[in-house]
Formats: C-alpha cells, sequence, structure tokens
C-alpha cells in the first residue's frame, strides 16, 4: 500500500477517534458531582488563565457608516463598512476554559452573545449619532438577534457560535393576541421592540404613550365633579374635571399598598425623562438599559393590575414572559458583570415566606434607585 495511502487511513483513524471522544466527554460534562457553590458563568469567571481572541459579528446595514472604534470594559471594538455589511470585531481576553469549552464541547455560546450584548447600546449610539448628525435616514439601530454571524477567533482557530436563533410565536400569547388587541398594548410591545434595539430614548416615549393611552381607556383623566345648590337649583349637568398625567395616577392608584406606591413613583420618574427626551433634547445614556427594563416593568403592572380586563391583563403577563425569556437569550449572560456583581458583599436577602412578602420583594426590586435614576444621564 502506498505511504500516501497510510497517511490518508490513519488521519482518518485520529479524527474518528477524536470526534468519539469528543461526543463522550459532551456526555460526561452534565454527569459531574455538583459544586459546594455555583452561581451562572462561575468557572469562567475564576479561570485565572485567559487568551486573547477577536469576536467577530456582522449585521445587514443598508446605510454606510464611517469607521467607528472605542474601548468598554478593556476591550477594544472597531465597526468597519464593508458593502451592505457592518463588521463588528472585538478584541479582548477570555477565559482558557471558555475557549476549550467553545472549541471543543460548543459549550459557553451564550457567553460569547452576552459580551457583545454588553457593547451594542454602544455600538447603537454611534448609529443613532449617525442618523441624526448627517442626517442619514438608513442609518439605523440593531437588536443582539440581528446578528447574521458570530465567530470567536484564537491565533489562526477560528470558532463559529450557533448564531441568529430563531423564536416562534410564545403560543400562550398567540392564544390570545387577537382578542386583547388595545391600542395601549401594542404600545407596550413597540416599546419592548425598541429595547432590544438599544434605542432607549424610544422606549420611553412609547411606554408613557401607552400610559397615556391606558389612561384614556379607563377615563382616569377626567371626573364629574358634584354641583352645588345653584346649579342644582337650575337642573344643570354636573361638570367634568379634566385631569393632568400625573393627577390621573395620583387619584386611580392604590398608593396605600406597595404595588401601587412603586408604580406611581416610578411613573413620576419616567414621565419627567419622558418630557425631557420631548421637550429638552435629553438623550438617554447607554446605561440606561436597567431603567427601561424597570420602566418597562412598572408599565407591564399598571396594566396587569389595573386594566379590570382578565383577558387583557393575562395578556400582558405573557407577553412580560416573553421578554424576560428572551432577555435572556438574547445576551443576558455578560460575564464582566458577574464579574463585578460576585466580588461585591451582598446583604443577606430576607426570607420570602409569605404573599406579603413576596409582593414586597418584587416590587422593592422594581422601585428606581437613585443610582438608576442617576445611570440615564452618564
Amino acid at each position: 500500500m502506498p505511504f500516501s495511502d497510510v497517511d490518508a487511513e490513519l488521519t482518518a483513524a485520529r479524527e474518528r477517534l477524536f470526534e468519539i471522544l469528543l461526543r463522550r466527554l459532551r456526555q460526561l460534562h452534565p454527569s459531574q458531582r455538583p459544586p459546594a457553590s455555583f452561581y451562572i458563568g462561575k468557572p469562567y469567571v475564576e479561570d485565572k488563565d485567559t487568551v486573547e481572541c477577536m469576536i467577530g459579528a456582522n449585521f445587514i446595514f443598508p446605510g454606510v457608516v464611517p469607521p467607528f472604534e472605542f474601548w468598554k470594559n478593556n476591550a477594544r471594538i472597531i465597526g468597519t463598512q464593508h458593502q451592505n455589511v457592518l463588521v463588528i470585531r472585538i478584541y479582548r481576553r477570555i477565559s482558557r476554559k471558555l475557549w476549550n469549552d467553545l472549541k471543543y464541547l460548543k459549550r459557553g455560546e451564550r457567553f460569547i452573545v452576552g459580551y457583545l450584548a454588553s457593547y451594542m447600546s454602544r455600538i447603537n449610539r454611534t448609529l443613532i449619532d449617525n442618523r441624526y448628525d448627517q442626517g442619514h435616514l438608513l442609518s439605523r439601530t440593531f437588536a443582539i438577534f440581528e446578528a447574521t454571524k458570530i465567530c470567536v477567533i484564537v491565533r489562526s482557530e477560528l470558532v463559529w457560535i450557533n448564531w441568529p436563533i430563531a423564536f416562534p410565536a410564545f403560543p400562550p400569547s398567540a392564544a390570545i393576541a387577537s382578542k386583547a388587541d388595545a391600542l395601549f398594548v401594542r404600545d407596550l410591545i413597540d416599546a419592548m421592540g425598541s429595547y432590544f434595539r438599544g434605542e432607549f430614548d424610544d422606549c420611553i416615549r412609547r411606554l408613557i404613550t401607552s400610559t397615556e393611552n391606558f389612561i384614556e381607556t379607563k377615563g382616569w383623566n377626567v371626573q364629574a365633579v358634584p354641583n352645588g345648590w345653584i346649579r342644582n337649583l337650575l337642573r344643570l349637568k354636573p361638570r367634568r374635571a379634566r385631569f393632568s398625567f400625573r393627577q390621573s395616577l395620583k387619584h386611580n392608584l392604590k398608593r396605600t399598598v406597595i404595588s401601587g406606591e412603586v408604580i406611581y413613583e416610578n411613573m413620576q420618574a419616567i414621565y419627567s425623562t419622558r418630557n425631557k427626551i420631548v421637550h429638552a433634547g435629553f438623550r438617554m445614556s447607554t446605561s440606561s438599559a436597567l431603567f427601561c427594563s424597570k420602566a418597562i416593568g412598572t408599565v407591564y403592572y399598571l396594566i396587569y393590575r389595573y386594566s379590570g380586563n382578565r383577558t387583557i391583563s393575562h395578556y400582558v403577563y405573557t407577553l412580560h414572559v416573553q421578554f424576560n425569556l428572551q432577555c435572556e437569550a438574547f445576551g443576558q449572560y455578560d460575564l464582566d458583570q458577574i464579574k463585578k456583581l460576585f466580588r461585591k458583599s451582598r446583604p443577606e436577602t430576607p426570607v420570602i415566606d409569605s404573599d406579603e412578602a413576596l409582593e414586597r420583594a418584587m416590587f422593592s426590586s422594581l422601585r428606581y434607585t437613585e443610582r438608576d435614576k442617576h445611570s440615564i444621564s452618564h
């Protein structure tokens, strides 16, 4: 047998053996003993051995944008245009264990998506600036799920990330959507879409529009004023007083309980922010994701608890569940943020042993802190 044929057979045998070993490793991975303590991403956060890599992503982009570059979280991010494709390159160090898991086990892909997602708000701000500063109508923003290709390169080795992923219609939402087609619900859905694209100004504007339409639908903005004796004597109809946005919420929310108190307080902050955007040229910071996420949650709870319509309440509940699931899938696992979180000493959380304790925990976490309010203007 010629030596070349022997070499070919040996190479094929090695590849088959290697594939068998990888398959066995994938099977053994979930059967490992559970560690004494764990949090998501812990093996990668605590890995001291790192490698230099390049994370690449492509977006189909109809409008030419000048090259841009910035630094964030010790990473260098570069954007360049190649015909109708916006190419994003991220140069940074990642855990060697993460790289090995990506390369051999196809695990840890969500953390690469998490890195890219953490830079999307800054990338989108550049594209928004291009839209307004250059008058470029086609300079649009992107959601993370609009990336057409994501890869990781270390030296001469390349690994493709399984992306993009696709979600069908969420069955609980799809089952009742046609029965809950209220204008204020559509505005809430559009606000969620703006959040995914990193258009935080638009997200806040749409949430206030949703709330205004909700107030109008509920009739919270008008109230009959009882007649005095003169108007009764003249048999005149009761007058109708029109309330402002803030008064409408003040008179109709149950502010004696924590849910109504937090919804009311948060809506004041959201409304003030919207007024600054619309009337004073204010622009939300690229660090406004948490503020907007809480704003979406606030309007969701407002509609869910005060609509008076079981179908609409159930529909917005399913929308909010869907929103949270998709936020998780589309890059919520940012190892840089996870590392910061678990480096800090965290106070002990109170035990939730009753419905009242659960309610207090939910709305205490939803309430805006001073840091949340400050973050939007960084």
